[in-house]
């Protein structure tokens, strides 16, 4: 790793921590971004590493700099409780957020979000995971179950 290398991790209760010289030392962010949240996810722009994105229990957070500003973006999320986060690389380029209750897009870089209706297309119990098949960005993998661990946990293929 190169010694100017960013690293942001997300925590339970302490927020983000970040260091921008490859892990020696370490800052919390306090910057945007509610110091004490519970961040569940972390995703960086495939195209510009300085693009984050941070999905926590009281919504998803962008920072532009590369973590260390953050803004407030979940306008139109119904349910800010965020559990995962993914990015596909289009056409369009699109941020995924999953809630506990459904999958919200937003092809504006999270200034708009819009629901995705996946509870009236599958029996979606409990949403907690999202990701992109890495070599088709039109296939979007689902896990939910009703618990975090050892529960029911199904993957489901859209289009």
């Amino acid at each position: 790793m190169t010694q100017n290398a960013t690293i942001c991790v997300g925590t339970l209760g302490q927020g983000i921590w970040r260091s921008s010289d490859g892990g020696d030392t370490w800052l919390r962010v306090r910057h945007g971004l509610y110091s004490e949240s519970a961040v569940r996810a972390l995703a960086v722009h495939p195209s510009d590493p300085h693009i984050m994105y941070c999905g926590a229990h009281s919504g998803v957070y962008r920072s532009e700099d590369g973590g260390k500003i953050w803004e407030f973006v979940t306008s139109g999320v119904t349910d800010p409780d965020i559990h995962n986060l993914a990015i596909t690389v289009g056409p369009p380029k699109t941020l995924l957020t999953v809630t506990p209750r459904e999958i919200f897009s937003s092809t504006d870089n999270g200034a708009t979000w819009e629901p995705m209706q996946v509870r009236s297309q599958v029996s979606v119990p409990y949403c907690r995971g999202v990701l992109v098949k890495a070599d088709d960005p039109q296939v979007i993998y689902l896990g939910n179950g009703e618990i975090a661990f050892g529960g029911c946990h199904r993957a489901s293929r859209s289009s």
